[in-house]
């Protein structure tokens, strides 16, 4: 029988899929940057990167127990199904109904999240264990 997840891992997890996303999205647009045709016309480019970015590092902030990061993400991705929900009624493609199940995927995902990181807020826990050489840094920095 499984055992119920922690809230920290439920917030790591959360975290972790928006950097994989923010990762992937990158990839996608940092390729199509490079002369892709393909993913050019699909939308992927410059404006793409730098949103991609900013999912990386909102995934980052959730890892951190942000609960700003954790609402722009969701503000993000709401954006994201709105503008793909759009372009599925106008041509409704496999890759924009994809991108929009994925979207809404992700929401569900982030919303689940808030009670969990304000448990974590709450405890003064965080999802990720800090490295005792990252502990060591922070006190020295700190002083």
């Amino acid at each position: 029988m499984m055992s119920a997840m922690t809230p920290e891992q439920r917030v790591g997890k959360t975290a972790n899929l928006v950097i994989f996303l923010g990762i992937l999205y990158t990839i996608l647009n940092f390729v199509a940057l490079l002369g892709n045709a393909g993913l050019a016309a699909r939308g992927f480019g410059g404006f793409g990167l730098l949103t991609a970015l900013v999912m990386m590092g909102l995934g980052y902030g959730m890892r951190y127990c942000s609960m700003t990061c954790l609402y722009m993400g969701i503000s993000v991705f709401a954006l994201f199904a709105g503008v793909f929900l759009v372009k599925v009624v106008n041509n409704a493609t496999l890759l924009q109904l994809l991108r929009l199940l994925l979207s809404l995927w992700t929401l569900y995902v982030l919303c689940r999240t808030v009670p969990d990181l304000r448990v974590l807020q709450q405890t003064a826990s965080k999802p990720i264990r800090t490295s005792p050489y990252a502990e060591l840094v922070w006190r020295r920095w700190r002083q």
